[in-house]
């Protein structure tokens, strides 16, 4: 458990739990001077319940050997309740609830963390950068589509193309002059045919389609290479 959790904290990973579950961080502390936890803010199960009233009905067979809420004390966290109202918190990465009553709201909790890490992550991904660590200014490549003849145009690329592409790809324009194309004769190029396989005519009837029914007839029956 100790392990896990110094892998949650050193990969900025949610640490999520409720009731008696925070005694779960404790384990932390195991080979270690202080808690990582320490000065965390986090909701657990009152000490008060488990000495008297959940041992009078029963839910616990006797005194416990030690506390939850006293021992994450003791390690340096705050405890923020000392009675069970589903009350919910989150401290950067951690988030808790005071009891089984705190689980609708605890998981509204982790799923508005959760999304909103995840946005700032794609934002983060998403941002183009220079080698200097600066966000790039210069606008990306566009491919505007020039109508020609029906059924065919020609890509016309502008913005910052890599050379490859100018000179490479067909339609593509060199950038020698004005509005990135060397001339207007050479940017009234024959288009690229695109191929519209939807467009071919398919057989009418299942008669067409038979390869067989094409064959010379004898006796009343197509002929095929499956007959004798």
């Amino acid at each position: 458990m100790g392990q896990t959790l110094d892998w949650a904290l050193s990969n900025d990973k949610f640490i999520i739990t409720l009731c008696h579950g925070p005694a779960a961080l404790l384990a932390a502390t195991l080979g270690k001077a202080e808690s990582p936890f320490a000065n965390y803010s986090i909701c657990v199960f009152p000490d008060a319940l488990d000495q008297g009233p959940n041992q009078d009905v029963g839910y616990l067979p006797g005194p416990l050997p030690w506390l939850a809420a006293e021992r994450l004390a003791e390690q340096g966290l705050t405890i923020l309740n000392d009675d069970v109202t589903g009350k919910t918190h989150r401290d950067r990465t951690v988030l808790t609830g005071d009891s089984p009553l705190a689980s609708n709201g605890l998981g509204l909790l982790a799923a508005d963390a959760l999304t909103q890490a995840v946005r700032e992550t794609a934002d983060q991904e998403l941002k183009p950068t220079t080698a200097a660590g600066r966000r790039s200014r210069t606008p990306p490549a566009r491919v505007v589509e020039q109508p020609g003849t029906a059924g065919a145009f020609e890509p016309h690329l502008t913005g910052d193309v890599p050379a490859e592409i100018r000179h490479g790809t067909p339609g593509g324009h060199r950038r020698d002059g004005p509005g990135g194309c060397a001339s207007r004769a050479e940017s009234q190029r024959r288009p690229v045919s695109v191929p519209q396989p939807w467009l071919r005519k398919r057989p009418r009837t299942a008669a067409a389609a038979n390869p067989l029914s094409r064959q010379p007839i004898a006796g009343g029956r197509p002929v095929s290479h499956v007959d004798g």
